[in-house]
């Protein structure tokens, strides 16, 4: 897709995006079938170079993000928007369709105190057999950083039903969320400020997708077919898109001290999501290990 040039004449800080798909008539079809699968952003400078930053994934049926009070991103004067990866999404009709993109800036003078990063991850190691449902697929992720993780955003394709995740520290598995699965609506879920996983480093992450290629799964074009990795509507995709905030060692034992403060736990006392929230102090990573022990 081409870029886009924003009309900025000075650098601002973006607080909230709105995406918003239309048919080329000018009709929403919002409601009604979804052309775009998911369109990558990318933010381009007034030469056109790519320069960093954590702007969402488009998929269909998720067209709002609102970023982290302290976390906004950057739009630098004369950016342009361009959407570098775009995944067009079959609905049986001719039909062309086109996105309109809305940027909610912070006020002038705004300065972000958080670092954004992810803690997303997936794999290529797809392997859906024809005419088998619960089919599970299981991949891992090693956290070098500690994060606490702002929302939750499973992404499969069509065989997709369920996807889980868990956080799995000093050998002990805690599950962070498991989801229903709908290709026609790929849901995103924002956490509440004390359910948002605060996960130290050298958590590992394991992700579970299940995946149903029977004629049960109604979003399955021929389920007798085998399919595996592939940016088609017909090939599969199991990634988790999760935006998070990166914590010093000292912000992460803040975060922990606030909320055990908040929800009046005891010492040794953790919630799902938090599981050094029992320890008074982030416990020492004993020489070797990878784990978080």
């Amino acid at each position: 897709m081409p870029a886009i040039p924003t009309g900025l004449t000075e650098p601002r800080y973006v607080s909230a995006i709105q995406v918003k798909e239309f048919k080329a008539n000018g009709q929403p079809t919002t409601g009604g079938k979804f052309i775009f699968h998911h369109a990558l952003m990318t933010m381009l400078d007034h030469e056109g170079n790519a320069y960093p930053g954590a702007w969402p994934t488009t998929t269909t049926g998720r067209f709002g993000w609102i970023f982290e009070p302290g976390a906004g991103e950057l739009l630098a004067a004369g950016s342009q928007v361009h959407y570098h990866s775009v995944h067009l999404h079959a609905n049986g009709e001719d039909t062309t369709a086109y996105l309109k993109v809305a940027f909610k800036l912070h006020p002038k003078g705004y300065a972000p105190t958080d670092r954004v990063g992810s803690v997303g991850f997936g794999t290529s190691e797809i392997d859906i057999r024809p005419m088998e449902a619960n089919q599970a697929v299981h991949f891992w992720r090693t956290l070098d950083q500690n994060y606490k993780m702002t929302s939750y955003g499973p992404h499969m394709h069509a065989p997709g039903m369920r996807f889980c995740v868990e956080a799995i520290w000093a050998g002990r598995a805690e599950p962070i969320n498991c989801s229903g699965y709908d290709h026609n609506w790929i849901q995103a879920y924002t956490y509440a400020d004390d359910a948002a996983p605060l996960l130290p480093k050298g958590t590992i992450l394991h992700g579970i997708g299940y995946f149903d290629n029977t004629p049960a799964n109604k979003n399955v074009v021929d389920p007798r077919n085998w399919s595996g990795m592939g940016h088609r509507s017909i090939d599969n995709m199991l990634l988790l898109i999760s935006p998070a905030i990166v914590l010093t060692d000292e912000e992460f034992q803040r975060e922990m001290e606030a909320r055990r403060k908040r929800l009046n736990l005891d010492e040794g006392q953790t919630v799902p999501g938090c599981p050094l929230c029992g320890f008074s102090k982030v416990p020492a990573k004993r020489s070797g290990s990878t784990d978080g022990q």
